[in-house]
């Protein structure tokens, strides 16, 4: 169950989907390891969850031990598009992601409907 939520959420994170498709940036000041922290602020999905992502050369990765498909790209002005999807949840959203870190909002659907909130993210 909490696997499920955190799909969900990370789902919602990390389909932060920006309009448009942007090239991933090479050896970017964006590339490392940030700490996410999603944020439900409607519907029913969980409340807020944490986990860890990798962007290389601008592609975005997961770094937890849930089974959650992460995809995703980092345009060179920072512009970050993110897809996430675990069994029939997922989510897509927009955001900005800096050397330090970024945010940005998220949308999706989980086990009981649709949600959407907002995401943080910390640099390591």
């Amino acid at each position: 169950m909490r696997i499920a939520k955190f799909a969900l959420a990370a789902a919602l994170l990390l389909e932060t989907t920006v309009a448009g498709n942007t090239l991933p940036a090479s050896a970017s000041t964006t590339d490392g390891t940030y700490s996410v922290l999603i944020i439900t602020e409607k519907g029913s999905c969980g409340r807020a969850y944490l986990d860890n992502v990798n962007v290389s050369q601008g592609r975005v990765a997961y770094q937890g031990g849930a089974p959650i498909d992460v995809a995703g790209t980092v345009a060179p002005s920072g512009a970050i598009s993110v897809s996430i999807k675990t069994s029939s949840q997922g989510a897509k959203g927009t955001g900005r992601l800096m050397a330090s870190g970024g945010r940005g909002v998220w949308r999706g659907n989980g086990a009981r409907g649709e949600c959407a909130g907002r995401w943080i993210a910390s640099r390591h």
